[in-house]
């Protein structure tokens, strides 16, 4: 029984399309198939040719392998100024948008000195920053680190603006650290 058979029986007598009829005359034997050339075809590289050219290729590229490794294990951060345990002075983008946070995972930080900051100090106690005021001027900052839990918001934990002379007062008052300037000068 046949195909054509098959379907005559249920929906009647099947007349196969043109397209689909394929006469033995178009079919091609095997042995004749793989022996027939592909004309415009690369013969395949073979397993040697192609370690050669991998291994030349790794050669021309080693200096910049070993740079990448290099950059790419490094534990420095370039984005970082200034960090003291959990706190950093870190960067954005460009300098402009230095922040003073707590990191809270890897490379995750949490505000608490908005940006230009410009230094920054610790001790046991105390963070200190100063920042970049819009005009121009110094903006003093502080706060204690036990108070710091890491989801406080940072409005909420740091003292601060203060001008040059309160923060004077306040720094022989609570004995804060000194400021480490990293940009803009002392």
């Amino acid at each position: 029984m046949n195909d054509a058979d098959l379907f005559s029986g249920i929906i009647g007598p099947v007349s196969w399309p043109a397209s689909l009829r394929v006469r033995r005359s178009d079919m091609v034997a095997p042995s004749s198939f793989e022996t027939r050339s592909k004309p415009n075809r690369r013969p395949m590289m073979k397993t040697s040719e192609i370690q050669c050219f991998t291994k030349a290729w790794l050669r021309s590229f080693r200096p910049t392998i070993a740079m990448l490794a290099c950059l790419l294990s490094s534990s420095c951060d370039p984005g970082k100024k200034w960090s003291s345990g959990d706190y950093a002075v870190y960067s954005i983008g460009s300098i402009e948008d230095q922040q003073l946070g707590r990191e809270v995972d890897s490379g995750n930080y949490i505000g608490r000195v908005e940006a230009t900051v410009i230094a920054a100090g610790a001790d046991d106690t105390w963070i200190v920053a100063a920042r970049k005021g819009p005009d121009g001027s110094r903006l003093f900052y502080y706060f204690m680190k036990s108070r710091d839990d890491g989801f406080m918001n940072g409005e909420d934990l740091v003292e601060g603006p203060f001008d040059e002379a309160e923060f004077a007062k306040r720094k022989r008052e609570y004995a804060l650290p000194e400021l480490q300037y990293f940009y803009g000068g002392s």
